[in-house]
């Protein structure tokens, strides 16, 4: 028995990102920038799964929700992620069999939500995303990293322990995300571990 928090009583956050008219979201973006998309297939099409990007020094929620495969519910550098009650409502979003979008700031949280949940946490690679207007952005699905659901209690060290996998498997997706689509990232890879 794989023991999940009691989420009961979390609602399931807003949903406006999951609106059917995104087709018009893509449409204002795309008259900006071209969006090309790489391994959406990647993305299972049914059931709780974590998309973690790559980036977050832009506001990429909106391209995040915007341009999934499947309707993406994006949890922000800024939100507190470590807070139990976001953690409660990102189990809430995965519980109800949506897709979690998440920043590098979430590595450890994204390895706590798929030791909890058994999600896949799918690397999303944006690259481009800091070039100036009418730029080109591609964003790289990456092959899903899986892990079983573990019972609780889940210790810290198992935390950090499939954190740090998640961080190597991130790498991987990077550099084949940058084999697929000829380009780089502008500056270094961020530290092991992320911020959180």
């Amino acid at each position: 028995m794989t023991a999940l928090p009691d989420i009961s009583g979390v609602p399931h956050p807003p949903t406006w990102q999951l609106h059917p008219r995104r087709w018009f979201g893509r449409f204002v973006v795309r008259r900006r920038v071209e969006v090309r998309e790489h391994g959406a297939a990647n993305v299972p099409v049914d059931g709780p799964v974590i998309v973690l990007a790559n980036n977050a020094e832009l506001d990429d929620r909106p391209l995040v929700a915007l341009f999934g495969p499947r309707p993406v519910l994006a949890v922000g550098p800024d939100d507190g992620s470590a807070a139990p009650g976001v953690m409660k409502t990102c189990l809430r979003v995965l519980a109800d069999g949506h897709v979690l979008g998440l920043y590098p700031e979430h590595q450890r949280g994204a390895a706590y939500l798929a030791l909890v949940s058994g999600a896949p946490v799918v690397p999303l690679t944006f690259l481009g995303a800091h070039q100036p207007r009418r730029g080109r952005l591609d964003l790289v699905y990456g092959t899903p990293y899986r892990t079983a659901a573990l019972a609780w209690p889940r210790t810290k060290k198992q935390v950090e322990a499939t954190a740090l996998d998640l961080r190597v498997h991130m790498l991987v997706a990077l550099d084949a995300a940058r084999s697929l689509t000829g380009r780089q990232l502008p500056g270094p890879v961020p530290p092991a571990g992320g911020t959180s």
